[in-house]
C-alpha cells in the first residue's frame, strides 16, 4: 500500500470542512447506513443454522447481511462453524489381477 501526504493550508481547511459537512447530509440520504443484526434476527439466524443445517452463504442471502457478520456472530456466541459440504474422497483403488492358469490340466479337455 502506498502512503500519500496531503498538505492543506490553514485558510483552506475551514472551507474543506464546510464542503464536507454539506456532502455529509447528502451521503446519508443517498446511502443509508445498514443496520446491524438485531438480537431477534440473530437468535433466529442461530436457530436456522443449528436446527436446519443451512450454509452460511444461504443465511447471508436470507437475512441480507454479509458472511463475515454471521461468522463474527457465531464466534461471539461460541458456535462452531462447520462446512455442510461432504468432502470428496478419492475412490478406492481397484487392483486388477490376472487369472491364474490351472496347473496340471491340459488347456482343452476333449
Amino acid at each position: 500500500m502506498e502512503e500519500s501526504i496531503i498538505r492543506i493550508r490553514a485558510s483552506d481547511l475551514e472551507e474543506v470542512i464546510q464542503i464536507l459537512r454539506i456532502y455529509q447530509s447528502e451521503i446519508i440520504t443517498n446511502y443509508p447506513r445498514k443496520r446491524a443484526l438485531t438480537r431477534v434476527k440473530a437468535h433466529e439466524l442461530i436457530n436456522r443454522y443449528l436446527n436446519k443445517c443451512l450454509e452460511i452463504e444461504t443465511l447471508a442471502i436470507q437475512f441480507d447481511c454479509s458472511v463475515t457478520e454471521i461468522k463474527q456472530l457465531f464466534l461471539e456466541e461460541n458456535i462452531v462453524i462447520a462446512g455442510n459440504k461432504i468432502p470428496k474422497e478419492k475412490p478406492a483403488k481397484i487392483f486388477w489381477r490376472r487369472k491364474k492358469r490351472r496347473s496340471g490340466l491340459p488347456e482343452k479337455c476333449w
